[in-house]
């Protein structure tokens, strides 16, 4: 097992609902609002007629904002714990458990498996070239192995066989570029699971709270209000969803884990990291064991590449067109998952936030005098 995880349960009390006890913090802001509420209304009895309308129209709209509001935060509370009972049914982890380690394997056990390749193949390819080169030297004629009156055959090492290695060498190093940077990519995206785990329901949803309550102090503040719940709640629960949702696009492309059905053509793509594969391991096979974010990882990892290992013989390994061919279809599978379903990852979280904005700047909510009219 890559990664080893604790599994929380998914209750409100147990940390997988109620994340870092935003509950309590939203609360908080909630009842603040209700005491603003209550004091504007009291001290409105003591102002003139036509201000102590306008104070006490202001604290009905307060009550009403932190009735909607008490009505966000159990809407919420509703989706967090229907979001963790649904991953945790088929992931065995609560939502943000099952993103994290989704992108973790992908980015520790097939990215660093598939640079590992890259440069041990190239490396393979300039130890043939150079011996090639250095073999010319010595056998620069021809070399008889038969000769009588009927057959005459030589040998002979030409100088171009080892430019032909050193360019296949330099082609595939030069595909670790896409490699650097899907890997980079994919650890923001990383990190960012993190963020968006600790501040949208802690952060960004009390201060969406408090806007609404405050909206009453300019015409755009219920719309910024709106956009900012969007976001909490698109990034909270479309967010890590949609790496799951890749987990399942990435087991049925490749027809691994337990799937009743998966793609048909799987059996084209040559056997890679895509599908979980490690090379046994040689004498310099390393596999360290570390701890980042609270996760512990064993990350496995070989200096020579698969071209050598059984299943694939010497001869077809030293043939460049084929091995060129095979790292060209692991960086291809490595930019699908790591740059296009990350792509489509932001794409639909955005759409929602984008939608749900809309929605709710339509009719979701009670308009008050505002304090300026």
């Amino acid at each position: 097992m890559f990664l080893i995880l604790s599994v929380n349960t998914c209750s409100f009390a147990g940390g997988g609902v109620n994340q870092y006890n935003w509950i309590s913090i939203n609360m908080i802001v909630v009842l603040a609002f209700l005491t603003i509420a209550g004091l504007i209304y009291a001290l409105s009895n003591l102002l003139p007629p036509r201000t102590m309308s306008k104070l006490k129209s202001i604290s009905r709209y307060e009550i009403a904002q932190v009735v909607i509001s008490l009505i966000i935060i159990i809407v919420i509370a509703g989706l967090a714990s229907l979001s963790c009972n649904f991953t945790n049914s088929i992931a065995g982890m609560d939502t943000f458990e099952a993103a994290e380690a989704y992108i973790a394997k992908l980015l520790y056990v097939n990215g660093i498996n598939l640079a590992a390749h890259i440069y041990s193949t190239s490396i393979e390819f300039m130890v043939v070239g150079e011996i090639a080169k250095y073999a010319s030297y010595f056998l620069s004629g021809s070399i008889p192995l038969a000769d009588t009156s009927a057959l005459k055959v030589s040998i002979s090492i030409s100088p171009a066989i080892n430019s032909v290695y050193t360019n296949y060498a330099d082609l595939i190093v030069s595909y670790n570029i896409f490699v650097v940077v899907t890997f980079g990519m994919l650890f923001l995206m990383f990190l960012s699971l993190f963020i968006v785990k600790g501040i949208m329901l802690t952060v960004v949803l009390p201060v969406a709270i408090a806007m609404r309550s405050l909206a009453f102090f300019g015409p755009r503040l219920r719309e910024a209000a709106n956009s900012f719940l969007a976001l909490a709640i698109a990034f909270y629960f479309i967010f890590p969803l949609t790496f799951v949702m890749d987990s399942y696009i990435v087991n049925w492309t490749y027809c691994t884990g337990s799937l009743s059905s998966c793609n048909p053509y799987y059996s084209s793509y040559p056997v890679s990291y895509t599908s979980s594969y490690i090379p046994p391991s040689s004498i310099f096979a390393l596999n360290p064991q570390y701890s980042m974010f609270g996760l512990t990882f064993n990350v496995p990892l070989n200096f020579y590449s698969s071209a050598f290992v059984s299943g694939v013989s010497t001869k077809q390994a030293l043939l460049p067109p084929s091995a060129v061919g095979t790292i060209s279809q692991e960086v291809a599978d490595f930019l699908f998952q790591g740059i296009f379903l990350m792509a489509l990852d932001l794409g639909i979280t955005a759409a929602f936030a984008k939608s749900l904005t809309n929605a709710l700047n339509s009719g979701f909510g009670i308009r008050g005098e505002s304090l300026w009219s």
